[in-house]
């Protein structure tokens, strides 16, 4: 298991999870956290939806998503950070980059 540190959680192409550690700059696997189920598949479901949004118009060829997408992965972002930081609880901290951010922190 991970120590508490400060986790940023943000999207990145091809990483099969959004966290990353402060301590040393490393993608977080889900398994090293002490968090359910659920929230691990929620995390997961959220890195590959910001690679589907992140890729149009960036990878490919496809136009770009709405604005409403963005907003929605933005605001899923934001309510995973609450989840994940209510399970780890204190000390651990939990920030969010926004999608449009390029890579991880």
């Amino acid at each position: 298991m991970l120590g508490p540190q400060l986790l940023r959680l943000a999207g990145d192409y091809a990483a099969e999870s959004p966290l990353w550690s402060s301590v040393d700059g490393r993608m977080v696997n889900l398994e090293e956290l002490p968090i359910c189920d659920e929230t691990r598949s929620l995390l997961a479901a959220w890195a590959r939806r910001w690679e589907e949004l992140a890729g149009p118009g960036v990878l490919t060829d496809e136009p770009e998503p709405d604005a409403a997408a963005r907003e929605r992965l933005t605001a899923d972002a934001e309510a995973l950070r609450e989840r994940l930081q209510a399970e780890l609880g204190p000390p651990w901290s939990v920030t969010t980059v926004l999608p449009g951010a390029a890579g991880p922190p």
